[in-house]
C-alpha cells in the first residue's frame, strides 16, 4: 500500500498524480453518478478496502474537556458523537429540549448574533417575521408556524449559548 503524507497527497493531486481524479468527465456525469469511476480513481478508492486514513491530532482535549460546537449540521454531528464517548457536550444535548436542527448557523453573522444575544441579552423580537412560507428570524435557520413558536426555539437557542460561560 502507498501512503502520503497530507502534503504529498495535496502535491498529487494537483498534479493530477495517482486517484487524483474522483471521476471521469463526461457529458452526462451529473447523471451517471459512482457508475462512470473506473479503478484508477479516487471515487473507486473510496469504496474500497485502499483508503484507511490516519489522522495524528496536534492537540488533546484535555481529561475532562466541556465542549460547545457551532456551525451547521456538522457541529450537530460532532456534538453527538462528542457525547456518545462520554465528553461533556454543553452546546446541545437531547435533553436540551430543542431540535439540534434549530441551532443550524450557516455564516459567522449568525453564529456572532448568537453570542451577543445570550451573552449581551439583546436578542430584539422585531426579528422574528412572517413570510408567506410561515415565521423565520433571518439570523437563525428554519421556518415557524407560528411567531410564538418562533420566539420559543429562540429563547431556547439563546439559553444554550449562555453555557459557553
Amino acid at each position: 500500500m502507498r501512503k502520503l503524507t497530507a502534503r504529498d497527497a495535496l502535491t498529487n493531486c494537483r498534479h493530477a498524480g495517482d486517484f487524483s481524479l474522483w471521476s471521469s468527465v463526461a457529458e452526462n456525469t451529473h447523471k451517471l453518478g459512482y457508475e462512470n469511476v473506473s479503478g484508477d480513481m479516487g471515487g473507486a478508492r473510496a469504496f474500497s478496502a485502499t483508503l484507511t486514513p490516519q489522522i495524528r491530532p496536534k492537540f488533546s482535549l484535555g481529561k475532562t474537556p466541556k465542549v460547545f460546537a457551532v456551525g451547521s449540521c456538522f457541529a450537530r454531528e460532532i456534538e453527538a458523537a462528542l457525547g456518545e464517548v462520554g465528553l461533556e457536550v454543553v452546546s446541545w444535548t437531547p435533553n436540551s429540549r430543542i431540535e439540534p436542527s434549530s441551532l443550524n448557523r450557516y455564516n459567522t453573522f449568525s453564529i456572532q448574533n448568537d453570542f451577543k444575544f445570550a451573552l449581551e441579552d439583546s436578542y430584539d423580537e422585531r426579528l422574528a417575521m412572517e413570510t408567506p412560507k410561515g415565521w423565520i428570524d433571518y439570523s437563525a435557520s428554519g421556518i415557524s408556524e407560528t411567531r410564538e413558536d418562533l420566539l420559543l426555539r429562540r429563547r431556547q437557542a439563546i439559553e444554550l449559548h449562555k453555557n459557553i460561560k
